[in-house]
């Protein structure tokens, strides 16, 4: 019956979840990062049109309305750009997915033009704001070798990690083992071989199927991703390319596969109580990370009330609170508040922190604006984890809702921001996101 409701809802959304107007960002339009896989981007966005494409997006669409069957009219307005969006980040890991022809391809970004064409945000999965996240496609025969340049103030969080076609991490290397030269470039060798001693290397498994890489920025304003390059070295000979074909139906396994993910990734989290989160866990499984502890969970709040959520890092040097909707991406996180690390909030005497996640803003520090929403995801990460001792200070967090009328003497901690000062942080955090490319 839910997927008959989902049914009657996708085709009674009201006008508002059209696709919204393209508003792609100067700055990473711009962007050097970006110029290799151009010709990759323009030729994703031409493959949405594509009849079977459009097909497998309409099923994933009814997937995940029967998974969400009363969404609220705030949730149903981003219900059409985030299924795009979906659909666009599997179209362009699907067509960057020949390990033997690997390319880099940029994920989690917002929308930008490329040649006069704008072209979708690769979103899903519930992305995080402050990560620049790349993809190889790899195998388990081949060689690869990474260049890279590290930039002053590096990523707090740098990742490269291996994962199989089950989205099991295989392998990691972590920034914090990363031996850079004198000038700031590096090189990784990813590859079947031992590693017998020499730095800087990933050896893969059998089912080894792509190289996720995460470029963690706490410190917006002066924080940089890294510039890297990829290039196969060895293995089986390259082959012909893929025809439009094989493209096609390795475009079609990804949309299909992303939208089973949200579905059953958001439907474990749906089931459990709102507003409510279980301790922080580290897993290697759903394309998480082994060095990282997560706590997912989803809130649902009346206009006048508050999630607070009180965070302790433990030994993390890196924590983040960010918003998504129901159906999986974050809205836009460059114009609003949607979320908070550990070096853009207030902290406690404690070394702690607490957030108060609200639609409406509280005039207080440390706000996580829900961008309109009432209902959607918050994603916990603790990342740069010093200590994972058992006598070590654990990862934590605490939840409760609150009164917006209450706020004052539930956070006593948080001074009061009135609206001159608000619109001057929203104005920084933009300008300072634009720095990241």
């Amino acid at each position: 019956m839910g997927r008959f409701i989902g049914l009657a809802l996708a085709l009674a959304l009201p006008a508002a979840s059209i696709l919204a107007a393209p508003v792609p960002d100067a700055a990473l339009d711009a962007s050097k990062l970006f110029s290799v896989e151009d010709s990759l981007e323009l030729e994703a966005q031409k493959f949405l049109s594509d009849p079977a494409v459009t097909a497998a997006r309409e099923q994933g669409e009814r997937d995940l309305l029967s998974l969400i069957p009363n969404p609220t009219l705030e949730t149903r307005a981003h219900f059409k750009q985030a299924a795009a969006e979906i659909t666009y980040f599997a179209a362009l890991n699907g067509l960057n997915d020949d390990p033997l022809r690997p390319h880099i391809t940029f994920v989690g970004r917002p929308g930008r033009t490329v040649h006069g064409v704008y072209t979708l945000a690769p979103k899903g999965i519930d992305e995080n704001p402050d990560s620049v996240y790349r993809v190889i496609p790899m195998d388990g025969v081949s060689t690869y070798l990474i260049r890279g340049r590290a930039a002053k103030d590096r990523p707090v969080v740098n990742d490269f990690s291996v994962l199989s076609d089950a989205w099991i991490t295989a392998g990691n290397l972590s920034g914090s083992d990363l031996k850079i030269d004198p000038d700031g470039s590096f090189s990784i060798v990813v590859g079947p071989d031992p590693a017998s001693g020499q730095a800087n290397h990933i050896q893969t498994k059998p089912d080894a199927n792509y190289m996720t890489i995460r470029d963690t920025l706490a410190d917006w304003a002066h924080q940089r991703p890294n510039m890297l390059t990829v290039q196969r070295i060895a293995g089986p000979p390259d082959g012909p390319p893929l025809t439009h074909e094989q493209k096609l139906e390795k475009v079609l396994i990804k949309v299909r596969r992303y939208f089973a993910e949200t579905v059953k990734g958001h439907g474990r989290i749906l089931a459990r109580p709102a507003n409510v989160f279980a301790q922080p866990e580290t897993k290697a499984t759903d394309g998480m990370l082994v060095t990282q502890a997560y706590s997912l969970g989803h809130f649902a709040l009346t206009k006048d009330q508050a999630l607070v959520l009180t965070i302790h890092p433990g030994t993390a040097k890196y924590v983040t609170v960010p918003v998504s909707n129901l159906w999986g991406t974050t809205m836009d996180p460059i114009h609003h508040l949607s979320s908070r690390n550990l070096d853009q909030v207030k902290k406690n005497p404690d070394g702690s922190f607490t957030v108060v996640v609200a639609e409406t803003d509280p005039g207080l520090e440390n706000w996580v604006d829900t961008e309109g929403l009432s209902e959607g995801m918050l994603f916990l990460r603790w990342a740069a984890i010093a200590d994972s001792s058992p006598s070590a200070p654990k990862p934590a967090v605490e939840s409760k809702v609150v009164p917006l009328a209450e706020l004052p003497g539930a956070v006593p901690g948080l001074a009061k921001i009135d609206k001159a000062v608000r619109e001057r942080e929203v104005a920084q955090r933009a300008h300072d996101y634009d720095l990241r490319w």
